[in-house]
């Protein structure tokens, strides 16, 4: 207490003395940085920003006034930019009551700081003025009235507003919708649809050599013509979740303001389905003609090669993959969804809960109703809204037309209505890859992946559905990185059912950050999370397997927020079944079989 006091008494003397350059240095705070001007500017209550010229160290000046205005948080606001302008800034938290505008004028004479500023609540610009943007929740969720009297809870979106403030979308990036084709005169899409420039339209010549004839606005592999006009519905109502119109006073607006849309309509108009060949020619051709990011909502529950091939084709032509996880209301994997080079998107509804039968009902005749709902299981990456998504529809009549919709209990609209299903949610996932690549072109097709999956926020289901739900301001500004991947478990690799075995793993987090460690134990059986471990720890788990079998084994970890890392690889544990007993004559017979000399002999 003495030594406290006399500190006091010293600090007194020199800012006596110092008192004529002190008032200089606020005069002079005050005309560069605003601080009289303030007042007309909102803020945080509570928080204020500090850049130090520095790394900051504990000075006795600034602990004195960190303790005089209990500040009780500090926190690094620019994560992994070193040697960078966004070094050593900091957000400070104190008792909401405390007066923000003195505390920063104290702590701006500070040798050591270069600016300390109020959290400025900033006006935001980027809330589109189209007419239905309010029914909108999977981008902008305050918890209002949807469709009568459906409300979701605040908060339960993906980020937009706050992303479109960083990012809205380049022109030269674009979304391949890999559907039933997409209205591309309708006036909500018509302005972000893709133009082959190449290409002279209908004068019946491949003028850029693509092996496609008047391909201008897209393809339709399905009737293999050059007019990708969507005679349904669903790849319409999927182009205007990715990439709809802003703030032209109508309709609605895509995650991407300005990215393009490429159409390609991979069904023959007369059916309801596609096929392996043609749903794979499309994504080929959507690959061959640049498309930066490819949406598949759409899928099948088996794995077909030509596809996995397409596939591969396009990821390793750069493109960015992403396809719904389906629709079953189960853990069967669905594909190309399930490839592991493609982003499994599975659907949460408005409370933020997977999307399930009380969402979306049930299908098939009555006397065999099968559950509709968001695919779950570990081979979903992320969840995206899902139920009640409204968006474009064509602006002629098509097949949806005349079909009932379950989401309003009437048939589907003509140029704008609900939908729902892992399709819709797949879009929201598609741009904001979109608006990652405008942001940052470079971005490899795995770097985009990686950025998705690790910046989420939690959802609130029993089954996993993915890391969390996709946000698009978190992935903007690339607030978590993705842990790396686990080294391949080690352990015995034989041994018999019933006994218990150990085997261990380890993994890094780039930001140094404690995991969480999940093991698969081959046989339908999962752990629970275990942790946390430092980074670089090694992780040991144990299982008992109850048969006889060979089973893969492999474990993934997650850090603090909600990052999760890629699968392992698989290590082979086998269980091998006992030996048979053999019979009196088995036993026999293989002797003769070994020693031939034997039967000469008996014989």
């Amino acid at each position: 207490m003495i030594k406290r006091l006399l500190v006091l008494c010293i600090l007194t003397l020199l800012i006596g003395t110092a008192l004529p350059s002190y008032a200089m240095i606020i005069k002079t705070v005050s005309c560069h940085r605003g601080i009289d001007n303030f007042q007309t500017v909102d803020y945080v209550p509570g928080e204020f920003i500090i850049k130090f010229k520095e790394k900051p160290i504990s000075t006795l000046s600034l602990d004195i006034m960190n303790e005089q205005y209990q500040v009780y948080s500090t926190e690094k606001i620019f994560r992994n930019k070193e040697s960078t302008i966004l070094d050593n800034i900091y957000r400070y938290k104190v008792p909401t009551s405390s007066d923000i505008l003195a505390i920063v004028e104290e702590y701006s004479i500070l040798e050591n700081v270069l600016y300390a500023e109020p959290n400025y609540k900033i006006n935001i610009l980027s809330i589109p003025n189209d007419e239905f943007f309010p029914l909108q929740w999977g981008l902008d969720n305050t918890g209002q009235d949807i469709f009568n009297g459906i409300s979701g809870i605040s908060g339960a979106d993906i980020g937009a507003i706050e992303a479109w403030d960083i990012e809205t979308g380049d022109e030269d990036i674009k979304i391949a919708i890999i559907d039933t084709g997409v209205d591309y005169n309708h006036p909500d899409l018509v302005d972000n649809i893709w133009i082959n420039e190449d290409e002279i339209p209908d004068n019946g010549i491949d003028d850029d050599s693509n092996g496609y004839i008047d391909d201008v606005h897209g393809f339709d592999v399905g009737d293999n013509d050059s007019d990708p006009i969507d005679f349904m519905g669903h790849g319409t109502h999927c182009a205007g979740i990715a990439a709809g119109v802003d703030n032209n006073g109508i309709g609605i607006t895509g995650v991407t303001w300005n990215c393009k849309i490429m159409p390609v309509n991979v069904f023959k108009d007369t059916l309801q389905y596609s096929t392996n060949i043609e749903f794979s020619a499309g994504v080929i051709y959507a690959a061959d003609n640049d498309a930066d990011v490819i949406s598949m909502s759409m899928g099948w529950d088996r794995d077909y090669p030509l596809m996995k091939e397409a596939m591969d084709y396009a990821y390793n032509l750069g493109c960015v993959l992403v396809a719904a996880a389906g629709n079953n209301n189960e853990s069967e994997i669905f594909y190309p969804a399930g490839y592991e080079n493609v982003i499994a998107v599975t659907a949460i509804n408005q409370n933020n809960t997977r999307c399930s039968p009380d969402d979306w009902g049930y299908s098939g005749p009555s006397w065999n109703q099968q559950p509709l709902g968001s695919q779950y299981g570990y081979w979903c990456d992320v969840a995206a809204p899902g139920n009640l998504v409204y968006s474009t529809m064509p602006t002629y009549h098509v097949t949806l037309n005349d079909e009932n919709n379950h989401g309003t209990g009437q048939n589907f609209t003509m140029n704008y209505e609900f939908f729902g299903g892992t399709s819709m949610a797949c879009p929201h996932v598609a741009g904001l890859a979109a608006l990652l690549l405008s942001q940052d072109p470079t971005l490899t097709n795995d770097e985009i992946r990686k950025i998705i999956r690790a910046n989420v926020d939690p959802y609130d289901s029993d089954e996993y559905i993915g890391t969390g739900r996709i946000n698009a301001y978190k992935a903007l500004m690339m607030e978590n990185i993705q842990p790396e991947t686990p080294e391949t478990p080690t352990g015995k690799t034989n041994g018999r059912p019933g006994r218990d075995y150990s085997f261990t793993t380890s993994a890094t987090d780039e930001e140094g950050d404690q995991l969480w460690y999940f093991w698969d134990w081959g046989d339908g059986n999962y752990s629970d999370w275990i942790g946390p471990f430092d980074s670089g720890t090694e992780c040991e788990a144990s299982y008992i397997w109850s048969q006889e079998a060979n089973f893969s084994i492999r474990v993934k970890v997650k850090d603090g927020n909600g990052g999760e890392s890629y699968w392992s690889d698989e290590f082979i544990f086998s269980t091998p079944k006992s030996k048979q007993v053999l019979d009196y004559y088995q036993i026999i017979w293989r002797l003769f079989q070994r020693f031939t000399v034997l039967e000469k002999i008996l014989i």
